[in-house]
């Protein structure tokens, strides 16, 4: 019965609130990584397909990031943060080494989103702690309707999600270019799925 839930907020975001952490976490990781100072950071983190850990993958020649660096401006950096139940990894010519960062075993996804200028996902929960930081997201969602008929969702994925859903990498680069987010979406999202937006999950 919905009397017996207890609203209480997420305390994975309370972290997302605190300035204080946040500070400290972007000052430490220009400290590590500061040849990405002064770079746009698109933080790529797509989610997997099929049944869980050890029986899934994703179909990494969809991410061709030789295609997408020829195409965006010179100052994006792809940053790369797999589920960590996926072995593929995106790779690049030798031109663009320095673009594309794995970060899948460093940093918390979370911590990541304090330095993301876009997120590019699918199906990822990341959604709901990134609308909390009002970041710009696009859903590369090449294989929507087949995700939709192996796994579905608990909601209608085009009405739902607070961006911009492009189906191809063509499509996922003019939108870059053309700043095409549909970052109008992100307020209303939030407010949907977040009652108190006040950093004080844990303490409820």
């Amino acid at each position: 019965a919905m009397e017996k839930v207890i609203p209480l907020g997420s305390p994975r975001c309370d972290v997302l609130e605190n300035e204080s952490y946040k500070k400290r976490f972007v000052k430490n990781f220009y400290k590590d990584n500061p040849e990405l100072k002064g770079k746009r950071i698109l933080l790529f983190a797509p989610t997997f397909r099929g049944g869980g850990m050890g029986n899934c993958s994703y179909p990494i020649e969809k991410f061709e990031a030789d295609k997408i660096f020829d195409s965006i401006e010179e100052d994006w950096v792809i940053a790369v943060k797999m589920h960590p139940y996926l072995q593929e990894r995106p790779n690049c010519s030798d031109k663009y080494k320095s673009r594309l960062i794995d970060f899948t075993s460093e940093y918390d996804i979370n911590d990541l989103l304090f330095v993301t200028d876009l997120l590019v996902t699918d199906y990822s929960s990341v959604i709901f702690e990134a609308s909390l930081l009002n970041i710009p997201m696009m859903f590369y969602a090449f294989d929507l309707y087949d995700y939709i008929a192996s796994r579905d969702f608990y909601y209608d994925f085009e009405g739902f999600v607070p961006g911009k859903i492009v189906f191809s990498e063509n499509e996922l680069i003019n939108c870059i270019n053309a700043k095409d987010f549909e970052s109008e979406k992100v307020n209303g999202f939030k407010n949907k799925f977040f009652d108190d937006l006040d950093g004080k999950s844990s303490k409820r």
